[in-house]
């Protein structure tokens, strides 16, 4: 009885000793592309018309770009990737560069805890806050991607609208959206690309009014194992306080336009 209880304990310690491995040496890499919803010109033969149809096309490229999200079960990393084109001043065609707000994005589940890296009017933000729960209401609706079964999420989320008043003026006006994410139980950790995150598998997909993200290729437990570093370059702020420095200094060049607009 008692050499039954010691091999019990044994394959118990055993056991438990694997599950703990594979949970701290679990990782993946996910590939995504984003894009923009294409604006459309009319197709007329006029040469306004063709510059115009150039202009947009510049415009639906330039959102056009590949990020890399490296995770664990806790933690994850997600940047965008240097560009293989890069602007050329020496052609006449001229280069439209949609850079994208934030230059990384730390999470740790297990720590509650959210980095941001972003870069405004020159100077670079770190941005540190815990990390907030989504209102995600999941649907009883499913599609493949790739290889991967995913279910489909969504969350109301809400914004302002600037639009010009009757006196010439900028105004904001609340607005509401859906946001529709799909993501796949397969591989059961809550991360996504960018601020896309808290659900019970990993996100693949979202559509977010005119932007999207497609994961392209994952890859579960490389041969080489991967890095997941906090960042910790930047000036340390609250995601409260970086908007109220934000919207100062958005006040602040936009009082500097009228004054140059005068003049």
């Amino acid at each position: 009885m008692k050499c039954q209880l010691v091999k019990l304990v044994l394959i118990l310690s055993l056991l438990f000793s694997l599950t703990n491995t594979f949970a701290q040496e679990f990782q993946g890499v996910a590939t995504y592309r984003s894009a923009r919803k294409s604006l459309s010109a009319n197709p007329t033969e006029g040469k306004d018309d063709k510059i115009n149809a150039e202009v947009i096309d510049m415009i639906n490229k330039a959102f056009q770009k590949e990020f890399t999200l490296v995770f664990n079960r806790n933690e994850s990393i997600f940047k965008v990737n240097e560009s293989l084109e890069r602007p050329n001043p020496a052609n006449g065609n001229g280069n439209i560069n949609a850079s994208y707000p934030y230059e990384l994005i730390y999470k740790n589940t297990k720590e509650n805890r959210l980095s941001m890296v972003r870069e405004v009017f020159g100077k670079k933000f770190l941005i540190k806050d815990s990390i907030q729960k989504k209102a995600w209401r999941i649907i009883n609706e499913t599609k493949t991607i790739g290889e991967y079964l995913c279910t489909k999420a969504v969350i109301t989320k809400s914004y302002k609208k600037r639009i010009v008043g009757e006196d010439g003026s900028f105004k904001f006006i609340d607005q509401n959206s859906d946001l529709i994410v799909w993501f796949t139980m397969e591989i059961p950790v809550n991360h996504g690309p960018s601020i896309y995150y808290g659900l019970p598998g990993l996100v693949l997909e979202v559509e977010d009014g005119r932007s999207t993200f497609l994961c392209t290729k994952i890859i579960i437990n490389p041969e080489e194992k991967l890095k997941i570093e906090e960042p910790s370059k930047g000036k340390v702020v609250s995601q409260i306080n970086f908007d109220k420095i934000f919207e100062a200094k958005m006040n602040e060049n936009k009082e500097n336009f009228k004054n140059r607009s005068r003049n």
